[in-house]
């Protein structure tokens, strides 16, 4: 009997191996006896309130939730009731929300809009431009139009001088977002990141920090966020293909692997430019969101640094993860459907996003055989930890196999273990021969609670 890590698995394509990360599965590198980690089901998602719109962004302000739906601004209480404040307009690409002491700032269809107590008015003064997001930083709202830099009067928000305009001179790229790290603005460009100080004065309050150029930037003006005080983002220098980065200072890190840059080139610079980027600390985990047209890619960087290891995850459901700009509020992470106006919160006490099921799946790497030698596969087990689900149902697994990690087999399935059988074992018996390496597939779906932590095979060598 031998065993086999279920962590990180792969497949095979046009000749090529590649890496095949758990779908709708994440890593914790905790260890269970069995092994040094396993992978849990990622949180579903319940139902909380209906909304005017597709969400479009959230903020925790003074502890309460505000958002952008369609074109309304909204509050919306611990109970889910949902309060519309304001028309911002819709420009279908998400609104930038800050806040100061006393206002919110909401940046949408090129206006912006301030929230102070119960009073929410357009700010009207013509030299605020056509911005595209905003900041607030040391007393003033910075904003971008994705050329210029302009700041706010100190006495008075809602009034913008046209001498304090400044932009982002070191590269002739477009500012795609602003972000505050540190009390210092970060103008967000395509191919470059540059940093800001105050250094007071009548004109733009703030010089650019020599030295402080980062030669990597963003494709959209969602694709990147702050992430433990560094910039993760979508992106890339020029003549680079895009990667998925994260920005410490002024040095960057590649966090994609080869698999992540491949699942990337599958789509055009239009689409990726659509994509949203996003973070979530939870349970010690620390996630990174990557929602891309059809799927969305998970890093975990609690779990990367504990195994020395990038620690990605497929997220899906159907056609594409219905999760979006998770937000700590009321105590739990309120988060929106990605295309229907649609809230709800994470929550690991169900297994469904917004009632529908979701697919689990994940590789091993090659083993069985991997010293070239014929064997009979005897048993192939599945061991982990197994949960609760409804009583009368019958969830199953499945199991596939290949040889390449191309062309698979037949689904093998079977009836997983009951509530009152959980030390019932998971295993599939008599499998055939194997030449040379095997690698294997398990399928089931949000019915069954379980847990993998490792995988154990027995074979006997063919004379």
């Amino acid at each position: 009997m031998s065993s086999i890590s279920v962590l990180k698995g792969i497949y095979g394509k046009n000749g090529d191996t590649l890496t095949a990360y758990p779908k709708n599965l994440m890593v914790v590198p905790e260890a269970t006896g069995l092994s040094n980690g396993y992978l849990k089901p990622v949180d579903g998602v319940e139902y909380l309130a209906t909304t005017p719109g597709k969400c479009r962004g959230t903020v925790n302000w003074n502890g309460v939730l505000y958002a952008v739906y369609g074109s309304k601004l909204c509050s919306v209480t611990a109970a889910g009731a949902v309060t519309v404040i304001g028309d911002v307009g819709n420009e279908n690409v998400p609104a930038s929300l800050t806040y100061s002491f006393d206002r919110l700032a909401i940046v949408s269809d090129g206006d912006l809009y301030y929230l102070v107590g119960t009073s929410f008015a357009k700010v009207t003064d013509a030299d605020v431009g056509t911005p595209l997001g905003g900041i607030w930083v040391d007393g003033f709202f910075m904003l971008h139009d994705g050329t210029y830099l302009i700041v706010s009067d100190l006495a008075d928000p809602a009034s913008f001088n046209p001498l304090k305009y400044a932009s982002a001179e070191s590269d002739p790229d477009p500012i795609k977002c602003l972000f505050k790290i540190k009390n210092e603005p970060y103008a967000v460009g395509r191919y470059s990141i540059e940093v800001f100080q105050n250094i007071g004065g009548n004109l733009f309050p703030f010089q650019r920090v020599n030295g402080g150029q980062i030669m990597k930037g963003t494709i959209g003006r969602a694709t990147a966020c702050v992430f433990l005080d560094n910039i993760a983002m979508l992106g890339g220098g020029k003549n680079e293909a895009p990667s998925i980065w994260l920005c410490t200072g002024t040095d960057t890190a590649k966090i994609a692997t080869r698999e992540i840059d491949r699942i990337l080139a599958g789509y055009t610079e239009a689409l990726l430019e659509t994509a949203v980027v996003e973070q979530r600390g939870t349970n010690g985990h620390q996630l990174l969101y990557v929602h891309l047209p059809d799927m969305t890619l998970m890093y975990d960087m609690w779990g990367s640094s504990i195994l020395n290891a990038p620690c990605w995850s497929v997220l899906y459901n159907g056609t594409s993860y219905p999760m979006r700009f998770p937000t700590w509020c009321y105590d739990k992470w309120i988060c929106a459907h990605n295309s229907i106006g649609k809230i709800g919160y994470l929550t690991g006490d169900v297994l469904t996003a917004w009632g529908q099921e979701i697919p689990f799946e994940f590789n091993t790497i090659y083993g069985v055989a991997a010293d070239l030698n014929a064997y009979t596969l005897n048993e192939v087990e599945l061991a982990g930890t197994i949960g609760e689900f409804t009583y009368g149902t019958r969830p199953t697994i499945t199991m596939q196999y290949s040889d390449d990690g191309e062309v698979w087999s037949r689904d093998f399935t079977i009836s997983a273990p009951a509530t009152a059988q959980r030390g019932r074992r998971i295993a599939w018996r008599r499998l055939g021969r194997v030449y040379q390496r095997r690698v294997l597939k398990f399928k089931w779906v949000s019915d069954f609670r379980f847990s993998p932590a490792i995988l154990s095979v027995q074979v006997n060598a063919l004379e």
